[in-house]
């Protein structure tokens, strides 16, 4: 969510019209033509910058602004700050038919990448493989006191993914060999301060030391985006830029990518138990180039697991190893700069072990080798609840080589399924993330489908709290839940969603201080809905309503409503209740496909609970409860007879 100063500046620049567009380019133009370019051309800049990127729709610029643009992001004296929102705003106006950039003889790197950024935004195949060409030849010079390289590598990453083709196999192998270099030679030295020019000069500088763990420990091993320092070295940089685009790099030159045949004559070996234990890995030195880095990315991963389990020293750090994102996120993109305490990973844990699921489909030999890893870090990380979310891709992984290695990974799935939605329903990027893996990896469940839909009721947690931004993926998930023997459990808790999020509600606060919750708090005002919370009478409704699985019969909540009703007016209990209309569309249009076991049926609205948080519900969720789900609007419920669960052929 954005701050009120932050909403206001995006709507200013939506709702600015083409004529103070025009008029304000103008101004940009005058600045751009002045001989020194300070803070007003700056600041006019980002203003711009927000103008054309706050829209989805393209902004049309005057060409004398854009030339200017071009000119001022070309020319080598320009301050940074002012080339970074020049190729900024050219890159939103793209594609663009006025833009003319001459980088042939340009050679700052950094320069060079920023050039590059905004051509490749153009889309132009022609125009993609002349810019991979272009930075290849200056990745593959060996120049030690050359230019700096980590301004390229995003660029080469981004080619390799827009004209997989640009790359011949030589082009590939050198490639190769630079990134085994960046990931596995990196200095492990600290890097030299620079001087400030006063009066005490570089030799009376304190000499850098060996880079460090999270730990303080000496680095006794090589250095990778968990090692720690003051000042980093050039290689050290790459280091960081080289993991940042490993994934997608592997995925590109791998088994099936663009440059190599089809991975056809090795799924006898994928599915061959006996030749993952049993194969043996050659010396790393004689390997070819993509199978050699292959074996240091595979160490490089290894290595970031045992430096996530050292004891951090300083919070930072700590935040550092278990620092994740969205793990299902393409690979390729360019991690963090450095920090004074060590390199900020973005992903970290989540990406290493996504690395090491690619290094296993394409070669089966690294399975039996990183399952023992897998299976002590998950043992590891189910105790720690920062690290919940890490615990995605380890599952992901079971699901894709779970078979092939002969492991029964059914405690993963079980800690999975049961545990992180009881405990972190309330935390919205898990949610987003839980029910993103769930809906990409539904291909991969095979046999273990049942443990899926055996746990709708602990996946409705996650929407019930977070049913506006998760309502859509819900929709789609939904046929894959029902089954004839879970469909009629289903619609109960569909009907009675705003009754979970209330008790949720309860559930989370129970476990704060009266001091500690909000003054807004409901709950102050009506003690009652906590005291009931713990009352031996009303424990087995809420227990059967907050329960993790699949019950088999649905229960009749009607003693619930009544007490919940205080709770009907927050916020969250009416978002909730908005959602259910569309929800139950979609559970009515994907019932039909279910084929129901003898004497199963839908319930009629007399057997529906009782809407016990309608005064806070909006009208179309009333007339939902009013007449029977699958009822055309106007009809009547009273005197309707139980309605069969149709089969496949309705």
């Amino acid at each position: 969510m954005f701050t009120a100063a932050a909403e206001s500046l995006l709507r200013q620049a939506r709702e600015i019209q083409a004529e103070e567009l025009k008029k304000f380019c103008s101004r940009v133009c005058q600045l751009l033509q002045k001989e020194d370019l300070g803070p007003d051309a700056l600041d006019a800049l980002r203003r711009l910058f927000l103008i054309v990127s706050a829209t989805k729709y393209n902004r049309r610029l005057e060409k004398t602004c854009v030339d200017l643009l071009q000119t001022t992001l070309c020319s080598p004296s320009c301050p940074e700050p002012l080339q970074l929102l020049c190729a900024a705003v050219l890159r939103e106006m793209s594609p663009s038919d006025s833009l003319s950039l001459s980088w042939e003889h340009v050679q700052n790197t950094r320069q060079l990448g920023l050039l590059a950024s905004v051509l490749l935004a153009q889309g132009d195949q022609k125009l993609v493989r002349s810019v991979g060409q272009r930075v290849l030849k200056v990745l593959e010079s060996r120049q030690p006191e050359g230019p700096s390289l980590r301004h390229l590598l995003p660029v080469m990453s981004k080619v390799a993914s827009l004209a997989p083709d640009t790359l011949h196999e030589d082009q590939t192998s050198a490639l190769n060999k630079r990134l085994v270099d960046w990931l596995r030679y990196a200095s492990v030295q600290q890097g030299v301060a620079h001087s400030s020019g006063g009066f005490f000069s570089t030799p009376r500088a304190r000499q850098p030391g060996p880079v460090t763990e999270v730990d303080g420990a000496v680095a006794t091993d090589f250095f990778t985006v968990l090692s720690t320092g003051q000042h980093f070295t050039e290689d050290q940089w790459l280091n960081v830029q080289a993991f940042s685009m490993l994934r997608a790099w592997l995925l590109h030159s791998g088994p099936g990518g663009p440059r190599t045949p089809a991975a056809d004559d090795r799924s006898e070996l994928e599915g061959s138990t006996l030749s993952v234990l049993s194969a043996a890995s050659t010396a790393s030195h004689l390997l070819p180039p993509q199978e050699r880095l292959r074996e240091k990315a595979f160490e490089y991963c290894q290595r970031l697991i045992e430096q996530s389990n050292r004891r951090a020293l300083r919070k930072a750090d700590s935040d550092l190893q278990k620092a994740v994102s969205a793990p299902w996120q393409a690979g390729g993109q360019a991690l963090a700069a450095p920090s004074e305490c060590g390199m900020v990973s973005p992903q970290c844990l989540v990406e290493a072990v996504l690395v090491l699921d690619v290094l296993c489909r394409q070669d089966p030999s690294f399975l039996y080798r990183t399952l023992s890893c897998l299976r002590a870090l998950h043992a590891r990380l189910c105790g720690d609840p920062a690290c919940v979310r890490a615990l995605l891709p380890i599952a992901r992984f079971f699901l894709t080589h779970g078979e092939a290695a002969a492991v029964g990974a059914e405690a993963v799935y079980q800690h999975l399924f049961t545990r992180l939605p009881s405990d972190h329903f309330h935390s919205p990027m898990l949610a987003f993330e839980f029910i993103q893996f769930c809906r990409d990896s539904l291909p991969l469940f095979g046999r273990n489908l049942g443990i899926l839909r055996m746990s709708f009721p602990n996946l409705f947690k996650f929407l019930a709290w977070n049913s506006p931004p998760l309502t859509s993926e819900f929709v789609a998930l939904l046929p894959v839940l029902l089954d004839a023997g879970t469909a009629v459990e289903t619609l109960h808790l569909l009907l009675d969603l705003p009754c979970l999020t209330a008790a949720l509600d309860l559930h989370l606060r129970s476990s704060q201080a009266a001091s500690e919750r909000p003054l807004w708090d409901v709950s102050l005002r009506t003690p009652g809905c906590l005291e009931a919370l713990r009352d031996p009478q009303f424990q087995g409704l809420f227990q059967h309503l907050l329960r993790a699985k699949a019950s088999g019969t649905p229960e009749r909540l009607a003693p619930l409503h009544q007490l919940l009703q205080p709770l009907a007016s927050c916020a969250r209990v009416a978002q909730c209740a908005e959602a259910v209309p569309t929800l139950l569309q979609a559970f009515f249009s994907a019932v039909t496909q279910v084929s129901p076991l003898p004497g199963s049926s839908v319930p009629t609205a007399e057997e529906q609970p009782e809407p016990g948080l309608a005064a806070a519900q909006p009208p179309q969720w009333q007339k939902v409860r009013r007449r029977g789900p699958g009822q055309p609007a106007g009809t009547a419920a009273s005197g309707e007879k139980r309605l069969a669960l149709p089969g496949p052929g309705v």
